[in-house]
Order: structure tokens, then sequence, then C-alpha cells
């Protein structure tokens, strides 16, 4: 085969290896192929593992952190309920627009982000239930049902199955909870 034709086949194979239309091992195959064996190695190195959990679980020291002093923040200051409701409900948004960010691009990310997105709207749903009606808790009750339907359905839509079950779980619990309270 001609060397300029060569070419532009290896070129195109490496478009397609960029672009995923084939899967990476038939691209290899077919770069060893039409390279015979001559091809350039001009890929980076593969990312190792333990680089990506050592930064998966910096990530994850970072917004245990972070959670911990937004606990403090809204039990222990004395910041006007609104402000604090605004607070958690832009972090909300923020955590669930990263979890959906990462969604395609570092899946590891995207679960650290939901989790705590989920975490963030129980404190929301509880702060939110606590101001607008006191001690009743038949609302808070009614939105933990609410938020556990929407975790239970979001987790069979997304496939995550551990927002399906934490979904069931705390329905499950909480009938449990107004039944023997009811004993």
């Amino acid at each position: 085969m001609e060397e300029k034709r060569k070419e532009i086949i290896i070129h195109e194979i490496k478009k397609w290896r960029e672009s995923q239309l084939l899967p990476r091992t038939y691209c290899d195959f077919l770069l060893g192929l039409y390279s015979e064996g001559n091809l350039p190695e001009d890929e980076p190195a593969a990312i190792r593992p333990s680089a990506v959990l050592k930064k998966a679980g910096r990530t994850l020291a970072l917004l245990i952190g972070f959670i911990t002093v937004l606990i403090f923040f809204i039990y222990f200051t004395q910041f006007p309920p609104p402000l604090q409701l605004a607070v958690l409900a832009s972090i909300f948004l923020i955590s669930s627009g990263a979890g959906f960010y990462y969604r395609k691009r570092e899946p590891l990310y995207m679960h650290i982000y939901i989790l705590l997105a989920t975490f963030i709207s129980f404190i929301l749903l509880v702060v939110t239930a606590d101001l607008f009606f006191g001690d009743d808790r038949f609302f808070l009750g009614l939105g933990i049902v609410f938020l556990c339907l929407i975790w239970a359905v979001s987790g069979k839509f997304f496939k995550l199955p551990y927002l399906y079950i934490a979904g069931g779980t705390g329905i499950v619990l909480l009938i449990g909870f107004m039944l023997a309270e009811q004993l």
C-alpha cells in the first residue's frame, strides 16, 4: 500500500479513537495493522488507579469537612432562617449541578456530588419544615415521604441503586416510626 494512503488511514483511525466511534481495542488493532507495528506512542500515559483514588479521597475529605462546617453553620449560628435556607438551597443546586456536570466526565465525582446533594436536600427539608411548621410532625413526615419518593424515582431513572435503596428504606423507616409512635 502506498505510504500517503497509509498515513491518511492511520490519521482517520486516530480520529475515530478520539471521538470514540469505535472501541479503543479495535482502533489499537487497526493502528497496529496499518502501521505494521511501527506506530510511535503519542498518547499520554494512562492514569494510575492509585492517583485517581488519592484525588477522590481528597475530594471526599474536603466534602466531609464542608458538611461539618455546614452543620455548624445551620445549627450553631444566629443567622436568620431565610438566610440559612438560601445557603442550603444554593449548596443543593451547586452540588446537583456538579453531579450532572461530572456525569460523563468523572463518574466517581458524580457519585460524591449526588450524595452531597441528597444529604443537603434532607437537611434543607428538615430546616424548612421546622421554620414553616414548627413542631407539627405531620408535615415533616409528609415531606420526608415526598423526598424519599424523589430519591427512589431518581435512582431508578438514573440507574443509581444507592438512591433507589435510600428512598425505599427512608419510606419504610418512616412508616415504622409512625407505627411505633401510635403504639
